[in-house]
């Protein structure tokens, strides 16, 4: 399928604004002109209830936001984790993306703004969100949620914490969530893929970008190689919760999202995948622009609910 029209015209007038490639960039640089990008009209959708709170991780404070929608709790949760390169983002990043969710899921959504590189460098962002999922289950009661049904998810960057956090807790024998969500996630900096190359230029995530984004987060060479920051290159990938694995076609990180989802489901894992036609990397917050953005975060929300009262009827 041909790029669509409205991506491709939202792309047109980003080229004609003149914006400096991130690589000309400082982290802060590129966040004060991702900060002024949020604010783009987008339709802010009502929930019930917002809130900041914040939890400890490693000495550091870490601020979240909760999104409760109507209904009666406890609730079940998705922690969301937001995309940005690991160098980008925050709450009010993707403040809109987590309205959405928690309303299509009719389930709480509390999103976490880990700490960002080249600050604090990996692992840092694998443990506070890791932590995360201890300072939710500790505070069920106080939040109104039900911490056996405790999901994991995010975009892009936020995608792979997702995936390292689900892996991560099992290989410690902790409890796991009962699923997980994986937008256009990065699984694997250890090899190119045919995406990288094909799709490496002009479609909002470039492959300069990427090579930006790994420079600030893994600040040694092997860090690529070790699996809470590569999860495809993890040795064992049996006895995972259900996925739901997302992909744009139009993103130089379709293709290893799309093997991260194979490898799933061959070792026996529930997986759904689906790659979007004609979509671009981060169109998910496009959502008020563009309407397969708006239908994906619908799907999430079902799929999430689903899912939810799957486990809630002990299956």
């Amino acid at each position: 399928m041909t790029l669509d029209p409205t991506v491709k015209a939202i792309l047109e007038e980003m080229e004609k604004q003149g914006l400096p490639g991130l690589e000309m960039l400082s982290p802060e640089e590129a966040r004060v002109n991702r900060r002024i990008g949020t604010d783009d009209g987008q339709v802010v959708e009502e929930v019930n209830r917002v809130e900041n709170l914040s939890f400890e991780s490693e000495g550091y404070t870490i601020p979240v936001r909760v999104y409760q929608p109507e209904g009666t709790t406890p609730q079940p949760v998705l922690l969301y984790f937001h995309g940005g390169g690991w160098v980008l983002g925050d709450l009010d990043s993707h403040d809109p993306v987590c309205r959405r969710i928690a309303n299509a899921s009719q389930s709480t959504v509390i999103s976490v703004e880990y700490r960002l590189a080249p600050e604090y460098p990996f692992p840092a962002a694998v443990y506070d969100c890791y932590n995360a999922v201890y300072w939710v289950r500790e505070q069920a009661e106080i939040l109104g949620i039900d911490k056996e049904r405790v999901a994991v998810g995010g975009d892009s960057a936020g995608g792979n914490l997702a995936a390292v956090v689900t892996h991560l807790l099992k290989e410690r024998n902790e409890t796991l969530p009962v699923y997980q969500l994986l937008i256009y996630p990065s699984v694997d900096f250890t090899k190119k893929y045919p995406s990288d190359e094909k799709n490496k230029e002009g479609l909002f995530l470039t492959g300069e970008a990427m090579s930006y984004f790994r420079k600030h987060y893994l600040s040694q060479k092997e860090d690529k190689f070790n699996p809470l920051a590569s999860p495809m290159v993890r040795d064992d990938v049996t006895g995972l919760p259900p996925a739901h694995i997302i992909t744009a076609e139009y993103d130089p990180l379709r293709d290893q999202g799309e093997a991260y989802a194979t490898r799933l489901k061959e070792a026996g894992n529930e997986v759904t995948y689906i790659d979007y036609k004609g979509m671009v990397h981060g169109f998910i917050s496009m959502a008020n622009l563009v309407p397969q953005g708006a239908e994906a975060l619908t799907e999430v929300g079902r799929a999430l609910q689903a899912r939810f009262n799957e486990v809630k009827a002990g299956k």
